[in-house]
């Protein structure tokens, strides 16, 4: 988690630069509005929101915004379990729906794909349905007005788990047991992010 931590607060200074100027571009101020995060047990623990958060307020002290987070464990956007999981993980269209018409934001910052290789090896379909899910969330935050601003899945550190850790070669995978060169799925997810040509969406990289 430590790494995790450092990583978004290198994002904070790289995003902080990027609100500076967004006066600059057709999407909306991320000062302008509601600020809602979205993600899976990483947003849900709230410590890089709330550094965010502190940021924001002490670099803007007269903007009056809301940040809300709503992350939730386990969830993913490619609508994918693992096998031994044990229950069926949370699928962020589900809900997605209800907590836009609910929270009206004019952002929306999104961060998934830690859950959504399931801790296996590189894979096209699971690949595919990351992709998938992600051009999902990105048109239904669009369609609502807000503008979207997609993080990258943050690295996963191996070397902090070593009990728990398989080989290329193992039977099975998942959050249990999980992938060695797992990180290398997430920064093919990292990069793909990185690739979209959309002018209207943010990304920022976490993993790299």
């Amino acid at each position: 988690m430590k790494k995790y931590i450092i990583g978004f607060c290198l994002f904070l200074g790289s995003f902080l630069s990027l609100a500076t100027l967004s006066c600059q571009r057709s999407a909306p101020d991320i000062l302008d509005g509601r600020i809602v995060f979205l993600g899976d047990s990483i947003t849900q623990d709230g410590r890089y929101v709330t550094v965010f958060e502190y940021e924001l307020f002490k670099r803007y002290p007269q903007v009056d915004i809301d940040v809300i987070s709503v992350g939730l464990s386990s969830e993913t956007v490619s609508g994918l379990t693992e096998p031994d999981h044990p229950y069926p993980r949370p699928n962020a269209h589900e809900r997605l729906g209800r907590v836009l018409a609910a929270l009206k934001p004019a952002t929306v910052i999104a961060c998934y794909g830690m859950n959504d290789g399931i801790y296996h090896p590189q894979d096209d379909a699971r690949f595919r349905a990351y992709k998938d899910g992600v051009l999902r969330l990105v048109a239904a935050v669009k369609a609502t007005g807000a503008q979207a601003i997609l993080l990258t899945p943050p690295i996963f550190d191996a070397a902090a788990i070593p009990e728990r850790v398989v080989e290329y070669d193992a039977e099975k995978f998942g959050y249990a047991t999980p992938y060695r060169g797992y990180n290398d799925v997430l920064a093919d997810y990292a990069r793909w992010l990185e690739s979209l040509d959309d002018k209207d969406v943010r990304v920022i990289d976490v993993n790299g």
